[in-house]
């Protein structure tokens, strides 16, 4: 099926391979490369039967023999508005890959601009996002739509960071999801195929969309072989942290209270009373309901009668930021540092890091032993953390790869990588100038960073947690 409105030079950009006229919803997938129905050919399969799939063509991609349309790039994008109108008569969603996903973006806008319908949702995969945070490019008009961002957790080039800046594209909700396999491959994973059939459902699609919501008003559902990272900004304002603390166990408050320091006792209250509340979101509970203990090498963790789910869940802070990694059944470890400059990284490697990793930290060019520092500190804490061991254990006992863009390989101490098997430990870059790394044992499907904020997790959500 081809839409035949527009003028007449738009026919055949867009095309539907298997109609369904019963469909309540409809997805446009714009690819990054030729053949556009080569990629998506599988999904009318995958996706539920109410959803339809339509690709768009691109001149000189495919089958348009016309030349490429690159070179004039606000053409295309008026060009697409025109040809698109027919298919906006049901609830849609835009996927892009890689320069597709410029392509939905500017379309959507365009959209938007003409006062024609907009995406319901917005789906951008493989790309970063069209304008970094330090650009002199004037800023746009936030879409009003929920976007996600997805990447591969095997991509070295395109990262949490890199993604992120999706977010201010949007004045709705955000979400940045990073699923196994690699990233040519992405948007067959059948893991995204269930991210967008559960967002363009016929229950999700008459949502209506609120225009100032950055984080979820629950926790998503937590599945077996996920990973769900919660990044908490501590820099909150005192008349948040009064409820706050009220969250805390009596044993955090007389920790909390122990703090010279005002700055120190807000983070400290900050970080635990949201680790309280995301756990409680997950359980069911109030956050001062929630048990936690704390093991004899000091990893804490859910008491017996906390709940039903099997949560795991480490809890790191550095400067105004702090990280929440949760699974299920499967012991997770994490660890963020704010990148000083002011480090004595030479001194910490020498005293603390195996003979393998001095020699190969001190063989890089001077101006990237700083950022392999961290990325090498981070992922040997989120280990030793994860193991629930601490520093005691010895960072020397034992070796990681740091260098930018390698695969983290654990090495213990006698030369065996017997932990490799076990182990997999992420490195990424939450932004603001901060380093970060998770390890978790046994392998994962799926990565997902979602921001906390002390206004939205409040209530218990039983009925939306996931249980195995």
């Amino acid at each position: 099926m081809e839409f035949d409105l527009g003028p007449p030079e738009t026919k055949g950009w867009f095309n539907c391979a298997q109609a369904r006229p019963r469909a309540g919803a409809r997805v446009f997938c714009f690819s990054f490369a030729g053949g556009a129905e080569r990629w998506f050919e599988d999904w009318p399969r995958l996706l539920p039967p109410e959803i339809e799939v339509v690709t768009a063509e691109l001149p000189g991609r495919g089958t348009r023999p016309e030349p490429r349309a690159a070179e004039d790039f606000p053409a295309l994008i008026k060009s697409l508005a025109e040809a698109i109108r027919a298919g906006l008569d049901l609830p849609f969603a835009f996927f892009g890959y890689g320069p597709g996903a410029s392509v939905a973006w500017e379309l959507a806008r365009a959209l938007r601009d003409r006062g024609e319908p907009i995406p319901f949702h917005l789906f951008v995969a493989g790309q970063r996002a069209p304008r970094e945070p330090s650009s002199p490019a004037a800023p746009a008009v936030p879409l009003l739509c929920p976007i996600s961002a997805c990447g591969s957790l095997t991509d070295a080039e395109l990262g949490i960071e890199q993604l992120d800046g999706w977010r201010d594209e949007t004045a709705g909700p955000f979400f940045l999801h990073l699923f196994c396999g690699n990233p040519p491959c992405l948007c067959r994973s059948p893991l995204l195929l269930d991210e967008i059939a559960r967002e363009l459902s016929p229950q999700g699609a008459n949502l209506p969309s609120d225009p100032v919501e950055r984080s979820p008003v629950v926790v998503p559902p937590l599945l077996p072989r996920q990973l769900h990272l919660w990044r908490i900004g501590l820099d909150q304002p005192p008349a948040a942290c009064v409820p706050l603390a009220e969250c805390l166990s009596p044993e955090e408050e007389r920790r909390a209270a122990r703090f010279v320091r005002q700055r120190d006792r807000r983070r400290f209250v900050v970080s635990h009373a949201a680790l309280r509340m995301i756990l409680g979101q997950y359980l069911g509970l109030p956050p001062d309901r929630v048990e936690i203990e704390v093991a004899a090498g000091g990893k804490p963790s859910l008491a017996p009668t906390s709940g039903l789910l099997p949560l795991m869940f480490n809890l790191s802070h550095s400067e105004e930021l702090a990280l929440v990694g949760v699974t299920l059944d499967q012991r997770i470890g994490v660890d963020v540092e704010h990148g000083r400059s002011l480090v004595d990284a030479e001194n910490i490697v020498k005293r603390y890091f195996a003979a393998g990793e001095r020699a190969r930290w001190q063989a890089l060019a001077e101006d990237e032993r700083l950022p392999a520092f961290f990325r090498g500190w981070t992922r040997k804490e989120a280990y030793l953390k994860a193991r629930g061991v601490g520093l005691s254990a010895g960072l020397d006992r034992f070796e990681v790869s740091f260098a930018a863009g390698e695969p983290t390989c654990l090495v213990e101490e006698g030369g065996t990588a017997d932990s490799a098997t076990r182990w997999q430990v992420y490195d990424f870059s939450p932004g603001g100038g901060y380093a970060a790394a998770c390890a978790i044992e046994g392998e994962i499907e799926r990565a997902s960073l979602y921001d906390w904020s002390p206004l939205r997790l409040i209530g218990p959500t039983v009925a939306r947690v996931a249980r195995r």
